[in-house]
């Protein structure tokens, strides 16, 4: 993808907590994966903000779904849905993974 701007903002809110704006896909995948394999290790449960996404496509989500595989979904919540992010989880069958 030479030319491909990525259109993803992470905000961390804390050190278990971020935020995405904008959009999660392939143009910004390393971004995304490098700000969740940060998050990793942290204690206790991690919170990913999704209300700033304008955008998610398959490659967004296979990273979200990894990072809640390798954290285990106890230890992963989501909050901020809004309903074109929903609709394309489901609709894409990620929602084994990702509670939307």
């Amino acid at each position: 993808m030479k030319g491909a701007r990525a259109m993803l903002e992470i905000g961390r809110k804390s050190e278990t907590e971020i935020s995405l704006w904008g959009e999660a896909n392939l143009a910004s995948a390393q971004e995304l994966h490098s700000a969740l394999a940060e998050l990793l290790d942290a204690p206790g449960v991690t919170t990913i903000d999704l209300a700033g996404l304008t955008e998610i496509d398959l490659a967004g989500l296979q990273i979200l779904a990894a990072f809640v595989m390798a954290r285990g979904r106890e230890r992963v919540a989501f909050s901020g849905w809004t309903e074109p992010v929903r609709r394309h989880v489901r609709l894409s069958g990620f929602d084994e993974w990702l509670p939307a």
